[in-house]
Protein backbone atom coordinates (compact mmCIF):
# COMPACT_ATOMS: atom_id res chain seq x y z
CA UNK A 1 0.00 0.00 0.00
CA UNK A 2 1.12 3.56 -0.94
CA UNK A 3 2.19 6.14 1.34
CA UNK A 4 1.29 9.68 1.21
CA UNK A 5 1.51 12.88 2.54
CA UNK A 6 -1.57 15.41 2.55
CA UNK A 7 -1.25 18.58 3.34
CA UNK A 8 -4.13 20.87 4.36
CA UNK A 9 -4.35 24.76 5.68
CA UNK A 10 -4.48 25.21 9.48
CA UNK A 11 -4.16 23.95 12.57
CA UNK A 12 -6.27 20.84 13.57
CA UNK A 13 -7.57 20.58 17.26
CA UNK A 14 -7.73 17.22 19.13
CA UNK A 15 -11.15 17.18 18.01
CA UNK A 16 -10.46 16.34 14.84
CA UNK A 17 -8.17 13.37 15.45
CA UNK A 18 -10.92 10.36 15.30
CA UNK A 19 -11.58 11.64 11.77
CA UNK A 20 -7.82 10.36 10.40
CA UNK A 21 -7.85 7.34 13.12
CA UNK A 22 -4.82 5.50 11.41
CA UNK A 23 -2.57 8.11 10.51
CA UNK A 24 -0.22 10.48 11.94
CA UNK A 25 -1.29 14.04 12.31
CA UNK A 26 1.40 16.55 12.47
CA UNK A 27 0.08 20.26 13.16
CA UNK A 28 1.87 23.08 12.76
CA UNK A 29 0.73 26.79 12.98
CA UNK A 30 -0.38 27.22 9.71
CA UNK A 31 -0.14 23.62 7.90
CA UNK A 32 -1.56 20.02 9.36
CA UNK A 33 0.82 17.14 8.05
CA UNK A 34 -1.22 14.03 7.56
CA UNK A 35 0.49 10.58 6.68
CA UNK A 36 0.51 7.11 6.62
CA UNK A 37 -0.10 4.05 4.05
CA UNK A 38 -3.65 4.48 1.85
CA UNK A 39 -4.64 2.14 -1.01
CA UNK A 40 -6.86 4.07 -3.46
CA UNK A 41 -9.97 3.72 -1.69
CA UNK A 42 -9.08 4.78 1.39
CA UNK A 43 -7.45 7.96 -0.15
CA UNK A 44 -10.50 8.71 -1.62
CA UNK A 45 -12.55 8.38 1.28
CA UNK A 46 -9.81 10.66 3.18
CA UNK A 47 -10.31 13.48 0.12
CA UNK A 48 -14.14 13.34 1.05
CA UNK A 49 -13.86 13.56 4.84
CA UNK A 50 -11.81 16.64 4.48
CA UNK A 51 -14.03 18.17 1.71
CA UNK A 52 -17.20 17.72 4.46
CA UNK A 53 -15.22 19.37 6.60
CA UNK A 54 -14.24 22.46 4.87
CA UNK A 55 -10.79 21.49 5.01
CA UNK A 56 -8.81 23.67 1.95
CA UNK A 57 -5.84 20.79 0.42
CA UNK A 58 -2.44 22.46 -0.08
CA UNK A 59 -0.67 19.24 -1.24
CA UNK A 60 -0.90 15.05 -2.06
CA UNK A 61 2.68 13.71 -1.97
CA UNK A 62 2.96 10.06 -2.59
CA UNK A 63 6.10 9.06 0.27
CA UNK A 64 9.22 7.90 -2.13
CA UNK A 65 9.72 4.09 -1.84
CA UNK A 66 6.80 3.37 -1.83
Amino acid sequence: MPGYEIRVIGSLGPATGPAFAGLAVEAGPTVTVLSGDLDRQGLQVLLNRMHAMGLELVAIRRQPGT
